[in-house]
């Protein structure tokens, strides 16, 4: 490979990158505002829920539908912020694993080449094990904000639904509006709340596996 060569494979590598990285900043600013989104609808659901004190059933209907939507739509957006996680990883991953090895190897035969005295190195920090073991504590907080966010939420909807019931816990279910609706939404709650701790797991096991390796 000629110089001019090596010249064109680095340059097109580096655009790759600043496309990824573009990619990149664009899904983890969508992702976070997931959280702001989720927030707002919660506490839009909740204060129309309470803003009815009218004696009539028929017409407390309304509000009471307003606490059956937190589970869903809470563990829908939860549902949206971890693909977003998940493209945000491939992202990365494939820096780590593709672009940067290309991109070192193509720096270290041009250094070869014109004699420079110390082969380049670009991106190490995302293969870094300090890298991965710093990231544990915000790893940690982030959990729990998201299941204060989209577990929380509906957990709270779920229990305020059944205030008003008596008995065991089949016959206070039997008791309200939509039984089977509720069912599904704990289901839901249960789904996300498993979903956002494989990721806390996740994160735990590089960080077991950043210390074995320093």
């Amino acid at each position: 490979m000629n110089d001019k060569a090596r010249e064109l494979a680095i340059q097109a590598h580096l655009e790759e990158f600043s496309a990824l990285r573009a990619e990149l900043l664009e899904l983890i600013k969508w992702r976070e505002n997931l959280i702001f989104f989720s927030l707002a609808i919660s506490g839009a659901l909740f204060s129309f829920a309470f803003s009815s004190q009218s004696s009539n059933s028929a017409e407390s209907l309304s509000p009471k539908l307003a606490l059956y939507l937190v589970s869903p739509l809470a563990s829908v957006i939860g549902g949206l912020w971890m693909t977003n996680t998940w493209r945000i990883r491939r992202i990365g991953l494939y820096i780590r694993d593709v672009t940067t090895p290309r991109l070192n190897a193509a720096l270290e035969s041009f250094d070869s080449k014109v004699h420079m005295g110390g082969v380049i190195k670009v991106f190490e920090w995302q293969a870094s094990s300090h890298r991965i073991f710093y990231q544990w504590p915000r790893l940690l907080f982030e959990w729990m904000v998201l299941v204060t966010t989209f577990v929380l939420s509906g957990v709270t909807a779920q229990l305020i639904l059944l205030r008003n019931t008596q008995g065991s816990i089949i016959q206070r279910i039997a008791q309200l509006d939509f039984p089977m609706f509720y069912v599904i939404d704990w289901a839901l709650v249960v789904l996300i709340f498993l979903v956002l701790s494989d990721r806390i797991l996740e994160g735990r096991r590089q960080r077991a596996a950043s210390v074995i390796v320093q």
